[in-house]
């Protein structure tokens, strides 16, 4: 019996064999997932441009420079106008702060989808409309944020991209370490190896890229936490500081039912914003079916790319139920706002997104160069045994 026992477990793969394997395995399943998310990444940089590219430039072409204060019940009478089937507007970004850069209107569509209408709002007539959900850029971002479409509606599917960002954290500081000079010797820690050629000289440009693009790769890494789970992070936040919320006792006491002879109008609740807080330029307008408006403004030291002043305005009476004054900074909030402009394009205007690219196409190229040194590590081993086999 124990003949044949013992060549049997001498035929089975260790324990260490089998656990080495598994973490090889969730490497390259991790490594691939992070690849993609960093060439989805480096696509989202110039989505604008994408989008421009993809509806046609002439949706966001302008006559002259955009008035200060917004004709939005305009904008929506000549959406109206212009599209008969045209669903009730929701949503309205203001100039400069809509898709593409544009001035937008969004309607519910057919099939839980959202119409965009782009509007001139110079003149106030609608430049073109499409199907966000149909476009490309779309499909690259929900990509992007939810790593494959089967997980797209788990949260299963965002706590992985989350946990493996957070691994990929922690593995950029510890790869760190064992590339630090310990002589001090920055010039050869920055320059690659003379007459290294092959795999070695890719070794070399892979550390060196790696380094150059540490700082902006950490930031576009930790946002993307952020923003794919912030639960993480909000309870470490509200210890320095707390986010206001609006006064639930002002929500509360909106008007019945026709108290006015008129409802309020959104062009109304913007107005009613923008007396209000005079230096803060339009964001945006949200329009729910039945609570009260929301208008965001950008104060003059707005961070960030939605405004961080928010009024509600009543929606049967003109009147302002309450408001969150941004031009009054609170650490929570700025924080929070900095997010996604610091996962975008670094805070630097062209210059951050060329990095941010850079930065992004990183992780895929990471991947395949740590791919091609396993692989030849590999063949090596494998060199190395059939010699011995044949001694």
């Amino acid at each position: 019996m124990n003949d044949i026992v013992t060549p049997f477990r001498q035929g089975l793969p260790s324990v260490r064999k089998i656990w080495l394997n598994l973490c090889l395995c969730l490497g390259l399943i991790a490594g691939f997932v992070l690849s993609l998310i960093g060439l989805t990444g480096a696509v989202l940089v110039f989505n604008g441009p994408i989008l421009r590219m993809e509806v046609g430039h002439n949706f966001f072409d302008l006559d002259s420079s955009p008035a200060f204060h917004a004709a939005v019940d305009e904008w929506i009478t000549n959406a109206h106008r212009a599209y008969s089937d045209l669903n009730a507007i929701e949503f309205v970004s203001g100039p400069g702060y809509g898709f593409a850069g544009g001035t937008t209107l969004i309607a519910e569509a057919a099939g839980n989808k959202h119409l965009v209408v782009s509007i001139n709002p110079d003149n106030g007539l609608p430049l073109g409309n499409f199907i966000w959900e149909d476009t490309y850029s779309t499909s690259i971002l929900k990509f992007h944020a939810r790593l494959a479409t089967f997980l797209s509606s788990t949260k299963w599917g965002r706590h992985t991209v989350a946990w493996i960002a957070a691994a990929l954290i922690i593995l950029m500081a510890a790869g760190l370490y064992p590339w630090w000079p310990p002589n001090r010797n920055w010039r050869s820690a920055f320059m690659p190896e003379r007459g290294a050629r092959g795999l070695r000289r890719l070794l070399d440009f892979h550390n060196l890229a790696a380094v150059c693009l540490f700082v902006p790769l950490l930031i576009l890494v930790f946002t993307g936490v952020y923003l794919s789970y912030p639960g993480w992070i909000d309870p470490a936040v509200s210890l320095v500081s707390v986010a206001r919320t609006p006064d639930p006792d002002a929500l509360a006491r909106t008007s019945g039912l026709g108290s006015c002879e008129s409802r309020t109008t959104p062009g109304q609740a913007v107005a009613l914003a923008q007396a209000r807080f005079p230096s803060a330029k339009f964001v945006s307008l949200a329009i729910p079916k039945s609570q009260p408006y929301v208008v965001q403004l950008a104060p003059p030291n707005n961070v960030g790319d939605k405004g961080q002043t928010r009024v509600f305005v009543d929606r049967e009476c003109p009147i302002v139920l309450t408001a969150i004054d941004g031009e009054i900074g609170v650490a929570a909030e700025t924080f929070k706002a900095l997010m996604h402009p610091l996962h975008r394009y670094l805070m630097l205007g062209h210059v951050g997104q060329a990095i941010a690219f850079l930065a992004s196409l990183l992780l895929p190229l990471s991947f395949v160069t740590c791919l091609l040194l396993w692989l030849d590590k590999r063949k090596n081993r494998r060199r190395i045994f059939d010699n011995r086999v044949e001694l």
